[in-house]
């Protein structure tokens, strides 16, 4: 077992490299944030003086990691292992106050001697607890994408023209599912200035998928053609919309116009309870930098100092999505706050 020095020490690696944004995979990021505050929460029973100091440490070190992530993802994790916590205390409580009533009221000189010890027993009963919830956790997170490809015969048919845009773990597994039993092509918009869609197209090739990468501004031209379009996102959102690559926007309204189903693959650490504000989208966790060159051009000595703002991410409302196909299941867009009274606390 790691010491409680060890874990500070992993967190705060952790927290160096949220702030220079060096980990950009939405699940790895949701599963160091369960694994780092379980190691932590295990090593701090001894430290932790009641119940009550093991609630407030947490929530400082939840409140530490969010400030330093400003990003959906830690924070969805952070407050459903809150709320693990306040779960397993209030059937802690419970427990403790029926055996109150069973067992017959002590000694005024045996109380005072069993109080340190009986706290001791609580906060050790409670870690073991919370210990168990959260590796139900990790398990759910670690087992999102096989759920959620497990669903992929229900929505892709033989001879179909797929859209999807850019990269997406969760979306690249999904096809590959699917193509394993169905016949089908798949569109690929290549999501200029990152290019993330050549990627994603290299990577369905390989799988003897049939693929063609199409430009940005080619999106309204080919949706005619469209069966369905699937698509990850980085977060979706209280209200159903999402924080989705840039580019998603446009899809989506173009899908709308020609009644092209809209369908978004997300697991559920992905579903928060918050709500985006334009300025947000402007973060310098959602803004990237690409050097000014144009089609064909080469950098020149006078262009070697100047960078050009491109947002990573744009908003997506509710209303342009389809289905969410998630680990628990499809859903609706207008049934997600079903999904947030069971995950989060409203705070």
């Amino acid at each position: 077992m790691s010491s409680v020095t060890d874990v500070e020490s992993s967190i705060n690696e952790f927290i160096y490299d949220l702030q220079r944004q060096r980990i950009n995979q939405s699940y790895t990021l949701a599963l160091r944030t369960v694994l780092l505050l379980r190691e932590w929460i295990t090593n701090c029973t001894d430290d932790a003086q009641n119940i009550d100091d093991l609630q407030r440490k947490l929530q400082e070190k939840a409140s530490k990691l969010n400030n330093a992530s400003g990003d959906h993802i830690v924070n969805n994790m952070t407050r459903r292992i809150l709320r693990i916590v306040r779960e397993e205390i209030d059937s802690t409580t419970k427990q403790k106050t029926t055996e109150f009533h069973l067992v017959p009221a002590p000694s005024p000189r045996s109380r005072e001697g069993d109080e340190s010890s009986s706290m001791d027993c609580e906060v050790k009963q409670l870690t073991g607890s919370i210990h168990e919830a959260l590796n139900e956790l990790e398990a759910e997170i670690e087992s999102s994408s096989v759920h959620i490809v497990n669903q992929c015969l229900e929505h892709i048919h033989s001879a179909e023209v797929i859209l999807t845009v850019g990269w997406s773990r969760t979306v690249l597994e999904f096809l590959k599912g699917a193509a394993k039993k169905r016949k089908f092509q798949v569109m690929v918009i290549e999501c200029s200035p990152s290019n993330q869609g050549h990627t994603m197209a290299i990577s369905l090739s390989q799988c003897n998928i049939q693929t063609t990468v199409v430009t940005d501004s080619a999106v309204f031209a080919i949706m005619s053609r469209i069966n369905k379009v699937i698509i990850g996102t980085r977060t979706v959102l209280a209200n159903g919309g999402l924080k989705a690559i840039a580019g998603s926007r446009a899809i989506a309204e173009a899908a709308r116009y020609h009644a092209v189903p809209v369908i978004v693959c997300a697991a559920m650490y992905k579903l928060s309870p918050s709500y985006i504000c334009p300025i947000e989208l402007n973060s310098p966790q959602s803004v990237g930098l690409h050097p000014a060159l144009g089609p064909g051009e080469e950098l020149t000595d006078s262009q070697l100092d100047v960078a050009v703002e491109s947002p990573l991410f744009e908003y997506i409302p509710p209303e342009l999505v389809t289905l969410f196909i998630t680990n628990t299941g499809g859903h609706s867009p207008s049934y997600l706050y079903r999904l947030l009274s069971e995950l989060y606390d409203i705070d």
